[in-house]
């Protein structure tokens, strides 16, 4: 198929004085006025007229790019139409159909006047661009690779379904963590810090070695999370809790005759 240049922008005999150009009489049944009138031979200011006609209309199309919608043409399905700065497209073949209150007939395609090139499209080198998404922005978003969820790195990125698995095995306590004894190397009174990147689950037995009010307290980032009291001689007594990720945790014995028997972490 061929591809055609671009035509000149001039508009034929758009600088011809009046006298040589007027509206072609009889514009329906087209040159054949010319045999009854001037004996076939067309008139220059009528041919002036018409070619003026029809490159004013192909103008026209240019300027705008849509036709705007007329009630007495009839459109095939799929036509392009333009009401102001509101473009329709045709869902029927149809005629005098008002594409604003015909719903049925039309459908939207385009409202130019609702575009907003300041957020989050804007022009850069004469092309329209759309911002990056942000917490205050609309805009593109880029999904995060599972390698990114895992690692909780590029958090300008969204995260789609196919990785949220990855999130809750990165995130949710007991997903991925596994009971370990670490009794020998815990003990009553000192402070560790869970540095395993999510919540751990701490299970603690003691037994009290003498009568009194003996007793232990946990605590988890400063605050007393759990507390048993009066644990009497040779009775045995257990505390849990949960330590957020990245908080400090420690288990205090109120007298010195408490005996660490287990210490067991979920992490």
């Amino acid at each position: 198929m061929t591809i055609y240049n671009r035509p000149r922008a001039e508009v034929f005999a758009e600088n011809a004085p009046p006298s040589e150009i007027q509206p072609f009489q009889a514009w329906l049944r087209g040159l054949g006025i010319a045999f009854d009138e001037t004996n076939g031979f067309p008139e220059m200011t009528g041919l002036n007229g018409l070619f003026n006609a029809l490159n004013q209309y192909i103008k026209y199309l240019e300027q705008n790019g849509f036709a705007e919608w007329s009630a007495d043409l009839e459109y095939p399905i799929g036509a392009g139409v333009r009401v102001g700065s509101v473009w329709y497209r045709a869902k029927t073949q149809n005629t005098n159909k008002p594409p604003a209150t015909s719903q049925n007939d039309w459908e939207l395609f385009l409202n130019a006047s609702a575009l907003s090139y300041g957020n989050p499209i804007y022009i850069e080198n004469n092309v329209v661009k759309v911002r990056d998404a942000s917490t205050a922005q609309k805009g593109v978003v880029q999904f995060a690779n599972a390698t990114e969820v895992a690692n909780k790195s590029n958090v300008s990125k969204s995260v789609n379904p196919v990785n949220a698995a990855t999130i809750a095995q990165s995130t949710d306590l007991g997903v991925g963590q596994t009971y370990q004894n670490l009794t020998s190397s815990r003990s009553l009174g000192l402070t560790y810090t869970n540095n395993t990147g999510k919540a751990i689950f701490v299970s603690i037995d003691v037994r009290g070695s003498s009568s009194g009010v003996d007793g232990i307290r946990a605590n988890v980032a400063g605050a007393v999370v759990s507390e048993l009291l009066n644990i009497a001689e040779n009775h045995c007594a257990q505390i849990s809790f949960i330590v957020p990720g990245g908080a400090s945790y420690s288990v205090q014995q109120t007298q010195a005759s408490i005996n660490l028997t287990k210490w067991v972490e979920l992490r």
